[in-house]
């Protein structure tokens, strides 16, 4: 009876373990080249709405007068583009509308791997390796990397979210303010 009751214990301790390093992992990095609209990781995408519209078939769309946290909205009109495997949001200056800053950018198809540095369908570790980042677990499920260390939302970063060390979608959220 007394060897049941510490099995009992020690299942009761090591079981809370294995359930959490069994769940998803994050990894964070500070990287300064991330930068939505300028710099190596910047994505490559045109630079007007009509040249978004050609993108490819798009799902959805929809622009409006820009929210007062990315822009004054007498003067800035918000764009988001829903296609199969990439969203874009992006803001528009109404004077300008061939200037624009990303607010957001997610692809999680290869067949958008043309505007984006990082490739989805790659391995995560050359990308590592070549910004002299450590290796990360193989557990590993989402690596966030930011241009600096502010609080969320003041600075440009990039989520990787990898299965088996491959990256299956790239998100970027930039500092608009």
């Amino acid at each position: 009876m007394r060897f049941l009751k510490t099995f009992f214990i020690i299942l009761l301790i090591v079981l809370p373990l294995s359930i959490v390093s069994a769940q998803d992992t994050t990894v964070n990095y500070v990287l300064a080249s991330v930068n939505c609209n300028s710099g190596i990781y910047k994505p490559n995408l045109p630079n007007t709405i009509n040249a978004f519209r050609l993108l490819g078939k798009r799902n959805k769309e929809k622009i409006q007068p820009a929210s007062d946290y990315t822009g004054d909205p007498k003067t800035h009109t918000s764009a988001i583009f829903w296609y199969d495997g990439m969203t874009l949001a992006t803001v528009f200056g109404n004077k300008k509308p061939y200037e624009y800053f990303l607010e957001s950018a997610t692809f999680s198809h290869s067949r958008w791997n043309r505007y984006t540095p990082i490739k989805v369908g790659a391995t995560i570790q050359p990308f590592l390796s070549k910004n002299k980042l450590s290796s990360v677990p193989a557990e590993t499920t989402l690596v966030h990397i930011c241009n600096s260390t502010e609080e969320e939302g003041a600075a440009d970063c990039i989520d990787l979210s990898i299965k088996e060390g491959v990256i299956m979608e790239i998100k970027y959220e930039c500092y608009t303010g």
